[in-house]
């Protein structure tokens, strides 16, 4: 293996951890300012209605 990838990986690793995080604080907030208290609900969630979780997958994918 080059010595360029082995140095290259944990920056990849670290950067892709660090920006997983920045998403799943971005959509948070971005719930929030839709005007949801709560956590966003789950696809499994048996008190969310259909809409609540489409657009919440919808969300989650676009960001």
């Amino acid at each position: 293996m080059n010595a360029t990838k082995i140095a290259y990986r944990p920056f990849g690793l670290v950067l892709g951890a660090a920006s997983g995080m920045a998403a799943g604080l971005a959509f948070k907030q971005a719930w929030r300012v839709m005007g949801h208290e709560g956590a966003a609900p789950s696809p499994t969630d048996e008190d969310g209605t259909w809409r609540e979780i489409l657009v919440s997958a919808a969300l989650q994918g676009a960001i």
